[in-house]
């Protein structure tokens, strides 16, 4: 059976292009499997595990099997065997709250937002004040952070108790993955402090505050090796081999695509052409931030500096904390040229400390000790449900 299927459906014409449970319900008597193309991944490794095994447990939200499931799911995953026991059992509550809560809604039933807001709203690490786009306001918190929270702390506690040199790399992904979510959410509240503030006084400590925790996240995501945004431009340098002509060209496109997606213009007069991105007569591009991550050295290396755009005019003692008082103008030639800037870098250039934009070439830092560390400093500023 091949059956065209969308996770949730289309919504221009559910019955034509059916949910994948739907899917199953009409031709489960045919169906051999499920298979899946999808345009961006966004690297969740169980949502599409959860559907490949719907075959066998079609309604699996649902499904009284799911607790079983999960805890199946956590031991395959991490692998931990009899002598690790503690390990296993703190995974295995880790993902049980998962499955409860981040994985627990059917989107067709009682769900607060649909999938799209859970898919495009990108939280305060990668938004920036007075960008015109509606997902740039981090207003979109849909998840118990209470309970993200606390697997957050099970996972450091499974990678603890395990005791080993070396922590398995599944378990690293996940541990920054689930600590990237719980800051993120503290994002959200000192951006809303920002571009909120009354003073000047106000907007300083705020900005502070914003800018120390984008570089606390990006030293979480700089151990591990999936985060780091340097792994990305190095794939694209190797197209056709690190050293070819166009390895810079691969670069650039690649630093590109995640940032401004189209090239950034090189000055106004570009724009006409319609293949580069720019701020024109103060309007965002259209495609600016479409393939956006939340990897280590892209948080404090362009997002951040992308605040600092604002920062730049908002700290003005004439405007005085104030966002309506912010030259937009200004603050759009600013990160124009932070786009220029960042797609000519390379991460061949030489180690510049002064540079802003400098990211993590490779893993570094103890995933488990600066875990433990934001943990203790941001844990009482998340939401609490």
């Amino acid at each position: 059976m091949s059956v065209d299927v969308l996770f949730h459906g289309a919504e221009e014409d559910p019955v034509a292009v059916p949910s994948i449970h739907d899917a199953f319900e009409l031709y489960g008597a045919t169906a051999a499997g499920i298979g899946a193309l999808p345009e961006g991944i966004d690297q969740n490794p169980v949502y599409f595990r959860a559907q490949y095994d719907a075959n066998w447990a079609w309604s699996i939200v649902a499904s009284d099997d799911m607790p079983a499931w999960w805890e199946r799911y956590a031991a395959e995953r991490y692998g931990f065997g009899d002598g690790a026991a503690a390990s296993a059992a703190a995974a295995a509550k880790a993902w049980q709250l998962l499955g409860e809560t981040v994985y627990g809604v059917d989107e067709r039933q009682n769900a607060t937002e649909g999938g799209f807001e859970r898919e495009k709203a990108k939280g305060g690490f990668l938004s920036a004040p007075l960008l015109d786009n509606y997902n740039d306001i981090p207003s979109h918190n849909v998840y118990n952070m209470t309970m993200v929270l606390s697997v957050w702390k099970f996972l450091v506690e499974a990678a603890t108790a395990a005791n080993t040199d070396s922590i398995v790399a599944t378990l690293s992904y996940d541990i920054a993955n689930v600590g990237r979510q719980c800051l993120d959410s503290v994002a959200d509240l000192y951006y809303n402090e920002l571009i909120t503030a009354k003073s000047l006084a106000e907007a300083q400590g705020a900005a502070q505050q914003y800018m120390t925790l984008m570089a606390d996240a990006d030293d979480l995501l700089c151990t591990d090796a999936s985060f780091l945004a340097s792994a990305w431009m190095r794939a694209a340098r190797e197209v056709d081999g690190s050293t070819s002509a166009n390895a810079d060209f691969y670069e650039a496109m690649a630093r590109a695509q995640i940032t401004t997606w189209l090239p950034a213009c090189e000055s106004p007069s570009d724009y006409a052409d319609g293949v580069c991105s720019i701020h024109y007569q103060d309007q965002e591009p259209p495609l600016e931030d479409y393939a956006n991550k939340a990897w280590g050295g892209l948080i404090a290396g362009y997002y951040a500096q992308r605040v600092q755009c604002y920062l730049d005019e908002a700290l003005l003692p004439a405007n005085d904390g104030l966002m309506e008082r912010v030259n937009i103008t200004s603050m759009f030639e600013c990160i124009d040229q932070l786009n220029r800037d960042y797609q000519s870098d390379s991460i061949t250039d030489e180690l510049d400390e002064t540079n802003p934009r400098q990211m993590c070439l490779q893993p570094t830092g103890d995933i488990v000790a600066i875990s433990s560390e934001l943990i203790a400093k941001y844990g009482a500023l998340m939401p609490q449900k």
